[in-house]
């Protein structure tokens, strides 16, 4: 009886130890692809597209602020978004 639960064992921390293998494996292809997948979505015209919309938004969201904060008080430097210098106004 107790060579039986010896062998049982053995077969048990065996069976764990290839499961352990296996994710290892399985996760190391995935981040692979995943990453792969990335690099795929960063070199589309449409990532390099939205990337510019949102730095127009942001630029034109920093506009309407500084024209709200047109009404402060001359000195303040607290503003929150200043345009850059040389930009359109």
């Amino acid at each position: 009886m107790a060579i039986v639960c010896a062998s049982q064992h053995k077969v048990k921390t065996y069976t764990k130890l290839a499961m352990s293998m296996r994710d290892g494996i399985f996760t190391t292809v995935a981040v692979a692809l995943s990453g792969v997948a990335l690099a795929g979505l960063l070199g589309t015209d449409a990532y390099s597209q939205a990337a510019g919309a949102e730095a127009r938004g942001l630029k034109a969201l920093s506009m309407q602020v500084e024209m709200r904060c047109d009404a402060c008080p001359q000195g303040k430097a607290d503003r929150w978004a200043v345009a850059p210098e040389g930009g359109k106004r």
